[in-house]
């Protein structure tokens, strides 16, 4: 048997979650001195309510060797003898691969397999769905690692911005570049590329950055079979729902799934950023 285990850099829906009994190890989130976990004790509503009311982005704190410890434990003790694939937000953008490394060589007899997806929010979902689906149908470890890296080579995820703000609080931008982007009603589409967050187009309003971000998703799904959709909201599930609905529509793929974008993302992009995120599969 194997179960999959993640970090809290994952958007995907819990109803997925539970349906693979896959596990999840909460990093934690400080608005200064309040410490809570993330996904766990605050919801997204709240969550973006407090980053734009604040000067100041949070601190985002990785899970822990400890954090991740305890779940392999409970893993294993679920489910003795079982296989444990860990599957985790880019190492570029966050450490937590490397404490789940660390926390994997204290069961020396436990058969844990690490990856690095260098992908983040419901990218990484898709490749954890992806594996535990995989799992579920009895398929062996060594299977579903190749296919992640497959996945992985081929995963787009792009975002569009509706503020400025958190970039600004982040320094990854600078005060005038704000100003100026503000003024002139930058809607920015990122992506996540080798891992990290570049920029990818700067459209001047926000209908023409779904517009962008939809052309994009049919444009590079119209080569691709078996196709793996995800598209995420960050509170404007009005907007992203219309979307995903024609993604759907158009692209007909065999697996499809929408969600909340949650921290770990959330706080770079702000508030009203949608993200789409897809791979083909060669069966």
């Amino acid at each position: 048997m194997i179960r999959v285990v993640t970090d809290s850099g994952i958007d995907l829906p819990q109803e997925i979650m539970n349906q693979y009994r896959i596990r999840y190890v909460p990093g934690r989130i400080a608005f200064g001195d309040e410490v809570v976990k993330s996904g766990y004790e605050m919801p997204p509503e709240e969550f973006y309510r407090r980053v734009a009311a604040s000067d100041r982005l949070p601190q985002q704190r990785d899970s822990t060797v400890r954090d991740f410890r305890e779940i392999y434990q409970e893993v294993l003790d679920e489910t003795p003898g079982t296989a444990i694939i860990s599957i985790h937000v880019s190492s570029v953008l966050a450490a937590t691969i490397n404490n789940a490394r660390l926390a994997a060589a204290s069961f020396p007899h436990a058969n844990i397999h690490l990856f690095d997806t260098l992908s983040a929010s419901v990218g990484l979902g898709l490749l954890v769905w992806e594996a535990a689906r995989m799992a579920g149908e009895g398929i062996s470890a060594s299977d579903i690692l190749k296919r992640l890296e497959a996945a992985r080579k081929g995963l787009s995820s792009y975002f569009i911005l509706n503020t400025l703000d958190n970039l600004a609080k982040g320094g990854r931008m600078g005060s005038m570049a704000h100003v100026v982007g503000s003024l002139l009603n930058v809607k920015p589409v990122l992506m996540l590329k080798d891992g990290a967050i570049e920029s990818y187009a700067r459209p001047r309003s926000r209908e023409a950055s779904i517009t962008a971000l939809k052309t994009l998703v049919l444009d590079s799904c119209k080569d691709l079979r078996n196709v793996r959709l995800g598209v995420g909201h960050a509170v404007c599930e009005e907007e992203a729902k219309p979307l995903f609905d024609e993604l759907v529509n158009a692209i007909q793929p065999a697996h499809a799934t929408m969600t909340e974008i949650g921290p770990s993302i959330g706080t770079h992009v702000g508030a009203g950023s949608i993200t789409a995120c897809w791979f083909g599969v060669d069966e």
